[in-house]
């Protein structure tokens, strides 16, 4: 893994056991996620805290790694985490109490609300369209200059006039398609008609109702007790994550929380104390992409004899910490994974976890190939890290992730690095793995493009266009060699 490795109090034979064996179950459920979770701090999977509960209890609580990796504080489930898209359910449901309380309709259009939108697509954009992500509106972080302006403070009407105001990219209501600017032009509305801050409105609908007393707002400056860091990964080990000011994701994803205020509102969404039934129901009906109204609806299959679990959900992403809810409603089940790596596996680990919940053998996460080959490249050269690939590949292909985002990752930590030609190696051996991927070919332009290899850049961002006509940014890097040319 990278950086410093660190140990939890573990059963050494439920270790040596999940080391063993890529399936594995253990008797108590409690000892199996706890040893799961073990093995994904070891091996670099997961850095965070962990909450598990079923109907009647919480069977798992802890914390795995460093909260603070510089001062080698351990995590603990009193850690506050920042929440990324997770943010979301919250925003969806104080818009739809505004909607018990008649402030807010469905069916009424952005510009009902917030009269500074412009006219032309806010008199189109309703309410409904902006909850399950059907607006057109373009996602603010897909924009190109994101990394630059996220680093910036906003008022909320200026983050959404400057930043999730373009033109829309389809007919509202005619397709699904996710964007972090629906939710932070809800926050933008929740501000408009009750008069306060998106702040002190979470707060008192939600917070102070349920006694979730470690969650709020991430405002930068404020002293917040606990308040763990973010990091991503580099050359050598961890990172501090990239600086974001946190009025850029407002409502989209600017909270934090802990495991156990998330379990609170877990339950309260059980009962009528924050939304009537009816209005709960709207909350959890899938619409087009399976998206309600800040959560996503699925149905998951698990274990081999087709038995199936309705799971309503979310994960969250934001600079230096990821985040999953995963709620099983009929069974009243609940898995809740906060972590402060980017680049922790919590689809995985959270898979593996519920098939531990209905009593199914679980299999084991693959450990990232990434570090491994990182490693290689610094002390021996990127030579001997393909060479590597191609091996481990055919020898330890069960054990190991060999997806396509574990050699982008490497390469751009070879751009950073300011190491070119050896970032085309990767990325080009990363075209030659996965060649129906359009980021590959993507990644492969734009390092070329920084090597100043201006026809081999055109060359991949022209591929990577042929497969996905909507990547903005290699439509954009062609556009700044064509006006350079």
């Amino acid at each position: 893994m990278y950086g410093k490795e660190t140990s939890g109090i573990v059963c050494l034979i439920s270790i040596i056991s999940l080391i063993s064996s890529p399936i594995s179950a253990f008797p108590g459920k409690a000892d199996s996620i706890d040893s799961l979770l073990t093995y994904g701090q070891r091996y670099g999977l997961f850095n965070g805290t962990a909450l598990v509960a079923t109907s009647d209890s919480v069977i798992v609580e802890k914390g795995y790694g460093l909260a603070d990796m510089e001062w080698e504080i351990p995590c603990d489930p009193s850690c506050k985490f920042r929440l990324g898209s997770v943010t979301k359910q919250f925003t969806a449901l104080v818009i739809m109490q505004l909607v018990v309380d008649g402030t807010v309709a469905l069916d009424n259009t952005i510009h009902s609300y917030l009269p500074y939108y412009r006219i032309d697509t806010g008199s189109k954009v309703t309410i409904h369209h902006l909850l399950c992500h059907q607006s057109g509106i373009p996602d603010l972080t897909s924009d190109p200059e994101y990394v630059e302006f996220s680093k910036l403070p906003y008022t909320t009407e200026k983050i959404i006039t400057e930043r999730c105001s373009n033109d829309l990219e389809f007919v509202p209501g005619s397709e699904y398609r996710y964007s972090n600017s629906n939710y932070v032009i809800l926050g933008g509305i929740i501000e408009s008609v009750t008069g306060m801050s998106y702040t002190q409105v979470i707060q008192e609908r939600i917070f102070t109702p349920l006694h979730m007393r470690d969650s709020g707002y991430d405002h930068h400056g404020m002293i917040i007790e606990k308040r763990v860091r973010g990091y991503q990964p580099g050359a050598g080990g961890y990172r501090n994550a990239r600086y974001i000011d946190m009025s850029v994701p407002h409502g989209a994803g600017a909270l934090y929380s802990t495991v156990r205020d998330l379990y609170r509102w877990d339950r309260a969404l059980y009962g009528d104390e924050l939304l009537p039934e009816k209005y709960r129901q709207l909350m959890f009906t899938p619409n087009k992409g399976n998206y309600g109204y800040g959560w996503a609806i699925h149905t998951i299959g698990i274990g081999s004899n087709g038995d199936s679990v309705r799971v309503v959900r979310h994960s969250g992403g934001i600079n230096g910490f990821v985040s999953i809810i995963i709620r099983m409603p009929e069974q009243q089940n609940l898995i809740v994974l906060l972590s402060n790596t980017v680049d922790s596996k919590l689809g995985d680990i959270s898979t593996a976890i519920m098939n531990i919940l209905y009593d199914e053998p679980f299999q084991l996460p693959r450990r990232p190939i990434f570090p491994v080959l990182l490693k290689t490249v610094m002390n021996e050269g990127v030579s001997m890290a393909v060479e590597e690939y191609a091996t481990m590949k055919s020898e330890h292909e069960a054990e190991f992730d060999f997806g396509e985002e574990q050699l982008n990752m490497l390469g751009y930590q070879l751009l950073e690095l300011e190491r070119y030609d050896d970032a085309i190696v990767i990325f080009a051996l990363n075209v030659d793995s996965y060649p129906d991927e359009f980021n590959t070919y993507d990644s492969l332009g734009e390092a070329y493009f920084l090597a100043g290899e201006m026809d081999l850049s055109l060359e991949n961002l022209k591929k990577s266009l042929i497969i996905n006509p909507d990547n903005t940014h290699a439509a954009d890097l062609i556009k700044q060699i064509r006006e350079n040319d």
